[in-house]
C-alpha cells in the first residue's frame, strides 16, 4: 500500500467507516463503526509505558535478576515531542522518554523472555541510561508505531554504562507503523553488546 502521508485527529477527514479522530482540547472521541454501533469493546490507552524498571543511578543501587517472561504487552499510548525533548542521532528516537511497553532505567541483569509486544502506538522495549548485563531474549515485536529494540546511552563522551546486553533470538516485525523511521533495533551510545541471531522483517 503507498501511503506518503496522513492526517491525524482531522475531523474533516473522518469519512470511512473503522475510522476515528479524537479532538484533544475538547476531550472528545469520534468513532465511526466498521459495523454501524460502537459495540462493547473499546479500548483507549491511557500509559506510554506499562512496566518501568528503574534504579537510583545516584546512590549505585539498581534492581537486579528480575524476569519478565511469557507477558504480552499491548495497547500504550504514544507519548508526543515536548518543547524540551532531546533526539538521539537523526531523531530516530527521543532520548530518554517513556515511549516503549517495557522501559529499563537504571537496571542490571534484568531477562525480558518469550514475551510479545503489539499492538502499541510507541515502542517495544527500551534500556536507557545505565543499563548493563540485560538480555532481551526470544520476544515477539511486532505492530508497533516505534522502534522495536532501543539502547539509548548518555551520549558520546559522557557516561559508559549502556553496555553488555544480549539482544538475542528476537523476531521483530512490522515497526514503525506511526513513526516510519523507526528501527526494529537501535543502538546508540551502547557498547559491547552482543545483539544476535534476531530476524527482522
Amino acid at each position: 500500500e503507498d501511503r506518503p502521508c496522513w492526517l491525524e485527529n482531522y475531523l474533516e477527514v473522518l469519512d470511512q467507516p473503522g475510522e476515528w479522530v479524537y479532538d484533544g482540547a475538547a476531550r472528545r472521541l469520534y468513532l465511526w463503526p466498521s459495523n454501524g454501533a460502537p459495540g462493547d469493546d473499546i479500548r483507549y490507552p491511557a500509559l506510554s509505558e506499562l512496566v518501568r524498571i528503574e534504579g537510583d543511578e545516584a546512590s549505585s543501587s539498581f534492581p537486579r535478576h528480575l524476569h519478565l517472561e511469557e507477558i504480552t504487552f499491548v495497547h500504550s499510548a504514544r507519548e508526543t515531542l515536548a518543547a524540551d525533548d532531546a533526539g538521539i542521532q537523526h531523531d530516530w528516537e527521543m532520548w530518554d522518554k517513556a515511549n516503549a511497553l517495557v522501559r529499563l532505567r537504571g537496571a542490571e541483569r534484568i531477562v525480558v523472555k518469550g514475551c510479545r509486544f503489539t499492538a502499541s502506538s510507541g515502542g517495544g522495549i527500551r534500556l536507557d541510561r545505565h543499563a548493563k548485563h540485560n538480555r532481551v531474549d526470544g520476544n515477539l515485536f511486532e505492530h508497533l508505531g516505534g522502534t522495536g529494540v532501543l539502547l539509548c546511552g548518555y551520549g558520546p563522551g559522557t557516561l559508559d554504562v549502556n553496555k553488555q546486553n544480549r539482544i538475542i533470538n528476537n523476531t521483530i516485525h512490522h515497526c514503525g507503523e506511526i513513526l516510519w523511521h523507526s528501527l526494529g533495533i537501535t543502538v546508540w551510545q551502547s557498547g559491547e553488546n552482543e545483539i544476535a541471531h534476531n530476524l527482522i522483517h
